[in-house]
């Protein structure tokens, strides 16, 4: 039976995760502690284009030597996934 290999790529940022400027407004490369990671994740798109924006479903592992504090409206986790899909990372439809 043939396996399928599931690449892994690793984004380690020296920063605060990124937050909202507002709830109910999505996070993107303007967003307060968003630019280190859009920069990052913008880089590595750049040479990699022809394998993204991923479309399909991925499992993205968050880690913090820091608890996170989650925000009023939204989570963490969400903020970082919106600045993945406007550095062109992850596909905005999926």
């Amino acid at each position: 039976m043939a396996s399928i290999l599931t690449p892994v790529v690793s984004f380690i940022i020296d920063a605060p995760p990124p937050t909202r400027h507002d709830p109910g407004r999505c996070a993107d490369r303007s967003s307060p502690n968003a630019l280190p990671l859009f920069r990052a994740v913008a880089s590595y798109v750049s040479t990699h284009r022809e394998d993204l924006p991923i479309r399909n479903p991925v499992k993205v592992l968050i880690a913090s030597p820091e608890p996170f504090r989650e925000p009023d409206g939204y989570t963490i986790a969400t903020s970082i996934e919106e600045v993945l899909v406007d550095a062109g990372f992850l596909a905005d439809d999926v």
